[in-house]
């Protein structure tokens, strides 16, 4: 689940990258030779056996089993070798994301395919003659086979979901597992697919998500659960969704047996009467064994270093990876054998290649110190670039690592970046015109360094850290001080900005232990910082008038509420929009504000308003391309400059004495401000938009700049610009950088009048034009090097849990060496990220090959199955009735479609396959697509709009809950509500108001939580389910109305699942802890410890980092690697499951029904009132509550 910060963010786009403290050294420049070299030593290439493989537990190995040699020092045709599979003599495997074949003796290596994408799981088939293979070439990831001489590859399997290939049988058929089924997310079920017809058949288990058949197929011996549903990476995991082993007798006339077995398991392999599987039992994933009954349990291998991943079984060997190796071992004899392969290939994903469009990567964006450049920081590499033909600067040094938050200098000389090339997070300096080598400047890093802030005067550099603490770095000296300490861990300042005259400095941040952010001020010459807003309201973006006697912020101040009352349908309570505002402090107290209404005593000088008129008019006339900016910024200062220039020189000292007390209003409305500029002319303000959405932000609202002219009359908000995301000011306040369109990735500059230039063709940054050469193996090194780093920095335990992190630097570091494709990589993390036993734990993303042009796969929400007579719509996904726009596409009103009818054409092409149909479908989400089909022996056209294979995997799961709502109203007689949470982000808590206020009524409510993916509404949710009627009223001809209103009187019981994950167990622990309902399932994923998932990789890629822990009141540390543990246990049985029985949902319904016979819920009866009398002529006083609950 996310934590979501408090806090807003101003200025530009932020980078995280974390450090370490490195004692004083001497500042070299960067080497643009050795840079390469520098990295690699800093991730700890070239190391000892002891700490690349550690032990092997087979009782002899016939190839060096420390795998130094090969891991260490790889021959440049050596790959990375992921999901092998054994074929008597010969092996199929992955490496370069695509199928090779080799023999087990290392010899005979060709690559089988070669298209672009992912392709895993590779499988020969029992005759030799074919081999099987998950491949993403078509769209959706589905099955393939193609002849082992090579031809080409034909698509068996149909499901548009998730699929996982676990191998052939001896018939020549292919089991397999996929999500594509009715129910909760993450649910997983076997089947088998004929791949010459693509008939297939399901195996009657639900949450079976790996196994093996015996050879006489009468048993099969699966897994249930795993941290392959999360997709976590962790060892010695004892949660609740540990993978469990069961054996099943396919005659079906009995139920399946879960088999004893420690720690969590998975790939299950029948070996003659026995099942070799994966287990963590002694702390590291290894390979066991035991009888099919579960006895004589035998420990096969003792990894301690790198472990087996991906086994896969042929006859008396099992092959699976080994860090970057393939490794076999002899069941029979208890040997290892480690496969030596070299590929014949190219090796094109580490060849250089061009990035043609790195604002995809866009990390941060700020304005050169003249305004005539953007300084963009993408992809790990810094440019300058401006409007106009003049040239792009590439500031990163050849072989450097990744830069963060580059920003320029005031005179445009210098920029400084942050970067980790000496090993901790620091802050480099490089020529701004791209020549020379950059400087190490700082020596200190503690951690995470969010971003810099050079002085006007040039003097000093502002920066901030992940500790919370603000330095001040003297450019002169060299030395580095904290200035202001104790701020709130793990969040940047909301701004750092200067006095035009550098001699102070004011820090919007959040003290450790406050609630809301404020406003901090410090005095370079005084060396001294003061807190100067109240810790009442929040306060951020602060900024200096240009003369510098004011300080200008935002603050969140005015408070009006809507709703105004707490009556009305699924009221939550008042929000509080619009409610910042904007302020001003005096730093002096000989100044007049600038905005002080004119009075008898001080009117307004209506000369200087009109000259001040006449040089805005000038300045806006101005021309806007380099070459006159260059003549106005460098020969002529414009009134504007001079004026800025003369209050730099003359900003008196600050008034320290009663400052806070000191504090303007600027007369405007409040509003949903974000950032706050100010001129000599005008203040400039992001406000929200709420007249626009911004589609890059998944439909909030779109924010714009407004301008504020500095006026004592007639002083409003206008608009400056609709549709930006950030803007910045010119340190000379002449220019604008504003960041607008998709994700902010179109720049312009303009000038900063009063409205945006009517023509904006010589505005935009040529950001376009930017490209540049990637050595992609270097990023790898950087990538890997920079998640270490920041796992050092922000991972919740400062000591990792015990783990010595420096070892595992070097163990996983020297992979990066052998790695041949992105996702090699992503391994790589993987396996370092294991180590710390933390959920949380996912890796994805990145700048992975895949099929182009890429290939959308479409739905029509619907079980679709292949008949004899072609395809036929065998179940419609049901939604909920009441919201027809949520309703499947062949339920949408005025499609003529229902169950039974076939399929017959698309778009007037005929189908009679599934595949045929699905091809039609191709990037046709959203588009009208005719469909002709055949019902009663007539046929009829009708017209549907597909959805995606996300949408369509939603409306599986939707039509499992109105299955489940039908069921409990149906056993209940309507007297029992059901609410299901599919997660707990925004969409959540709109779904949980609108079934739970729909149903408040009913005397009891089941809270299904089930397989809840996390998000961040748990106090939310809580909040409401906690609310208890204690009054009510009741006029003449009304029904009761309790107060509070809308509160449920009803019995709850609350449903719980192993894979219940994150917020929804945080959820599931509030509601046992504040006694809310008892819980009713399976102990919990486990998955405990919060994040910001602010730590994102330079080719934007995730190895997302555990960083908030939770504890209870008392200190006790909460959930994480264990879960939430159900007052009541109710184990789904995987048969039964798949036979439509919910053994949970009817103990909730059972225990609800007792409930409701034992403890009814009684009408709301109103006493008479009684007649006036002397004696008691009124009500009667208040008694506490018996039972302030629902009985």
């Amino acid at each position: 689940m996310s934590r979501v910060t408090a806090g807003r963010r101003s200025g530009m786009l932020r980078g995280v990258a974390p450090g370490t403290n490195v004692a004083a050294r001497r500042s070299e420049p960067w080497d643009r030779g050795k840079g390469d070299q520098m990295l690699r030593e800093v991730i700890g290439a070239g190391l000892s056996a002891a700490l690349l493989w550690g032990c092997v537990g087979a009782t002899a190995v016939a190839a060096p089993a420390d795998g130094s040699a090969a891991q260490a020092r790889a021959p440049a045709n050596q790959g990375y070798y992921r999901e092998p599979s054994l074929w008597h003599d010969e092996i199929a495997f992955v490496a370069e994301g695509d199928i090779w074949l080799a023999g087990l003796n290392g010899r005979n290596v060709h690559r089988l395919t070669s298209t672009a994408g992912a392709e895993d799981t590779p499988f020969i088939s029992p005759d030799g003659k074919q081999v099987a293979f998950v491949s993403d070439r078509d769209g959706p990831s589905e099955i393939y086979v193609m002849p082992r001489a090579g031809g080409l590859p034909k698509r068996v399997t149909f499901e548009q979901a998730r699929v996982r290939l676990h191998g052939w049988l001896a018939d020549g058929r292919l089991l397999y597992a996929t999500s594509n089924t009715v129910g909760p997310s993450s649910q997983w079920q076997l089947r088998i697919v004929e791949p010459k017809t693509g008939t297939t058949h399901p195996v009657p288990l639900q949450d079976a998500i790996d196994g093996d058949f015996t050879p006489d197929g009468q048993t099969l011996v699966f897994t249930r659960f795993g941290l392959t549903l999360t997709g976590d990476n962790a060892r010695l995991y004892r949660g609740g969704a540990m993978g469990q082993l069961w054996r099943y007798a396919t005659n079906g006339q009995s139920e399946a047996t879960r088999l004893p077995t420690q720690g969590s398991v998975s790939a299950p392999m029948i070996w003659r009467d026995r099942v070799v599987f994966l287990s963590d039992a002694d702390g590291h994933p290894n390979l066991w064994s035991m009888k099919r009954d579960g006895s004589a349990r035998r420990q096969l291998t003792h990894y301690t270093g790198f472990t087996p991943q991906s086994p896969s079984i042929a006859g008396d060997r099992v092959i699976y990876q080994l860090g970057a190796d393939l490794v076999w071992l002899d069941l029979a004899q208890d040997q290892t054998h480690r496969i030596d392969l070299h590929l014949p290939s190219d090796f094109r994903h580490r060849q250089s290649r061009w990035i043609d469009d790195p604002m995809s990567d866009l990390d941060a964006v700020s304005l050169g110190g003249n305004g005539r450049r953007a300084v963009v920081t993408a992809r790990g590499h810094v440019a300058t670039i401006g409007t106009n033909a003049a040239r792009i600067i590439d500031i990163t040094p050849a072989g450097a690592p990744r830069l963060r938050a580059a920003v320029t200098g005031p005179k445009a000389q210098w920029i400084y970046a942050i970067s980790d090339a000496a090993g901790s997070q620091e802050i480099w300096r490089f020529a701004a015109d791209g020549t020379g080598h950059g400087k190490q400047l700082t020596h200190d890093g503690q951690g995470v360094r969010w971003s810099v802030h050079p002085s006007p005067d040039g003097r000093w550099l502002a920066h901030d850290d992940n500790q919370g603490n603000i330095w001040l770095y003297n450019l002169k000296s060299g030395t580095d001080k904290k200035i202001i300490t104790g701020g709130t861990g793990g969040t940047a300042a909301d701004a750092i900005r200067w006095s035009p005259n550098s001699a102070y400095l004011a820090v919007a941040w959040q003290p450790k232990g406050a609630a809301r952010e404020r406003i901090a001020l410090y005095g370079v010459r005084e060396d001294r910082a003061e807190t100067v807003t109240t810790a009442r309201y929040a306060s951020f973006a602060p900024a200096f008038s240009s003369d510098g006697r004011w300080l200008y912020f935002l603050s969140d101040r005015r408070f009006v509420p809507t709703p105004a009352s707490p009556w009305g349908d699924r009221n939550l309570g008042p929000a509080f929009d619009d409610r910042t505002q904007i302020y001003a402090l005096a730093l002096t107290t000989d100044t007049d504000f600038p905005f002080a209404t004119p009075t008898e005593l001080n009117p307004v000088d209506v000369e200087a308003a009109s000259q001040a008129d006449d040089d805005e008019d000038t300045a806006s006339d101005a021309a806007t391309d380099e070459d006159s900016a260059s003549r106005t910024g460098d020969k002529s200062s414009p009134s504007g400059q001079m004026a800025r220039s003369a209050g730099a020189s003359s900003a008196p000292r600050v008034a320290w004495d009663g400052l806070s007390s000191r504090l303007w209003p600027v007369p405007v409305d409040a509003g949903d401000y974000h950032d706050l500029g100010v001129t000599d002319k005008a203040l400039y303000v992001l406000a929200d938009d709420p007249g626009h959405s911004d589609q890059s932000t998944d439909g909030q609202a779109a924010t714009q700049l407004l301008t504020i002219k500095i006026a004592r009359e007639d002083v409003q908000a206008k608009e400056y610009a609709p549709n930006v995301s950030a803007f910045t000011l010119s340190p000379n306040g002449q220019r604008l950088l504003l960041s607008r369109g998709s994700h902010g990735h179109d720049l312009l500059i303009v000038d900063a009048g009063s409205k945006l230039p009517d023509s904006l063709t010589t505005a935009h940054v040529r950001t376009g034009d930017w490209g540049f050469a990637l050595d992609p193996v270097a990023e790898w090194h950087e990538l890997f090097a920079d998640s270490w780093l920041m796992h050092r920095a922000a991972f919740f335990d400062p000591k990792m849990r015990g783990t010595d992190w420096a070892a595992v630097r070097k163990r996983y570091g020297a992979l990066i060496d052998r790695a041949a494709d992105r996702r090699d990589v992503s391994d790589v993390l993987a396996q370092m990220k294991t180590q710390l036993a933390a959920l949380h734990s996912q890796v994805y993303g990145g700048d992975v090959d895949t099929p182009d042009p890429a290939i959308s796969g479409a739905g029509l929400g619907a079980r679709l199955v292949q008949s004899d007579d072609g395809v036929r719509i065998d179940h419609i996904y049901r939604t909920d009735p009441d919201l027809p726009d949520d309703a499947a596409p062949l339920d949408r009103p005025g499609v003529d479609a229902r169950a039974g009818d076939r399929i017959v054409a698309v778009n007037g092409h005929p189908v009679k396959k599934l595949g045929p149909l699905y091809r039609a479908l191709r990037n046709q989400v959203g588009a009208q697509v005719l469909l002709t089909l055949a019902r009663g022996g007539q046929t009829h056209r009708t017209v549907v709009s597909p959805v995606g294979l996300r949408r369509e995997a939603r409306l599986r799961y939707e039509d499992w809950v109105q299955a489940n709502k039908t069921r409990v109203t149906k056993a209940s007689d309507g007297r029992i509500g059901y609410v299901n949470l599919y997660a707990m982000g925004e969409n959540d808590i709109a779904s949980f108001v609108r079934d739970f206020k729909a149903q408040f009524e009913k005397p009891a409510l089941i809270v299904d939580v089930r397989r809840n993916r996390g998000g961040n509404i748990d106090s939310w949710v809580l909040d409401q389910l906690m609310r208890r009627p204690w009054m009510f009223w009741k006029s003449r001809g009304a029904a009761p109305e309790v107060n509070m209103q809308q509160a449920s009187r009803a019995h709850i019981v609350v449903l719980v699942d192993p894979v219940t994950y994150s917020d929804g167990e945080t959820f599931a622990a509030g509601i046992k802890a504040l006694g809310i309902a008892p819980l009713i399932g399976q102990r919990t994923a486990g998955a405990g410890v919060w994040l910001s998932d602010s730590h994102t990789l330079e080719d934007g890629g995730h190895a997302r980092i555990a960083e908030f822990p939770q504890f209870e009141i008392g200190g006790r540390w909460l959930v994480e690697g264990h879960g939430i543990s159900p007052d009541i246990e109710v184990v789904n049985a995987p048969h039964a499951s798949y036979e439509g029985h919910d053994a949970q949902l009817a103990k909730a319904v059972s225990m609800l029904k007792q409930s409701l016979q034992t403890s009814p819920v009684k009408p709301l009866d109103a006493q008479p009132i009684p007649p006036l009398d002397a004696k008691q002529p009124f009500a009667r006083p208040v008694k506490p509550l018996d039972h302030p609950a629902r009985d």
